[in-house]
C-alpha cells in the first residue's frame, strides 16, 4: 500500500508515496486460526484454518517469512500449540529446525496445549524458515477418533516473531 508522509516541521504532505510490503514480513503474531491472516505462500503442509488453528498435514510442514531490510533482526520464535493428535497407544514427535540450524525434538503424549519457544540463527539470511518433520503422522480415523482419514501430527495455533 502506498503511504504518505507529513513533514511536521514545514507541516506539508510529502506526495510521492512511500510503499511498504506488509505481506510476508517477519514481524508480530501469525494466527492461524484466522483464514486471512497468513498469506498461502509462506506455509507448505498445513491444512485450511479451524477456529484451534491449523494441522500439520503429512509429514513434513513449513512458515517462511522475510526479514524486512534495516530493521532489527528477530531474535526468538514462540509457538503456540493448541493439540496434538495423540492418545493412549499413540504418541507425537515433532522435529524443528531455524534456518537450517540444529534440529530440536519434542515429544506429545497428551493433548495439553503447549507453547514452544526457539532461538532464531544470527545469520544473514533475508528469509527465516521454520521446518517442522513429523514422524509420528496418523489420521484420526486410524486412532478411532473420527473419520478423518487426513494424516495429521501437531494443530498449531500461532507462531509469534520477536
Amino acid at each position: 500500500t502506498g503511504l504518505c508522509r507529513l513533514d511536521l516541521t514545514t507541516m506539508l504532505w510529502e506526495t510521492t508515496p512511500e510503499f511498504v510490503e506488509s505481506s510476508g514480513t517477519c514481524q508480530g503474531n501469525w494466527d492461524f486460526s484466522s483464514p486471512d491472516a497468513i498469506p498461502l505462500d509462506m506455509l507448505k503442509g498445513f491444512s485450511h484454518s479451524e477456529p484451534f488453528g491449523r494441522w500439520s498435514l503429512g509429514r513434513y510442514s513449513s512458515f517462511t517469512c522475510k526479514v524486512r531490510e534495516n530493521s532489527n533482526r528477530p531474535k526468538k520464535i514462540l509457538i503456540g500449540l493448541s493439540n496434538a493428535l495423540v492418545n493412549d497407544h499413540h504418541s507425537q514427535r515433532m522435529l524443528v529446525s531455524v534456518n537450517g540450524s540444529s534440529t530440536q525434538e519434542f515429544l506429545f503424549v497428551n493433548t495439553d496445549k503447549k507453547d514452544i519457544e526457539l532461538t532464531i540463527p544470527a545469520d544473514a539470511k533475508s528469509e527465516i524458515e521454520v521446518n517442522f518433520e513429523f514422524p509420528d503422522t496418523v489420521s484420526p480415523n486410524e486412532l478411532e477418533i473420527n473419520a478423518d482419514t487426513r494424516s495429521l501430527a501437531i494443530a498449531v495455533k500461532s507462531i509469534q516473531i520477536r
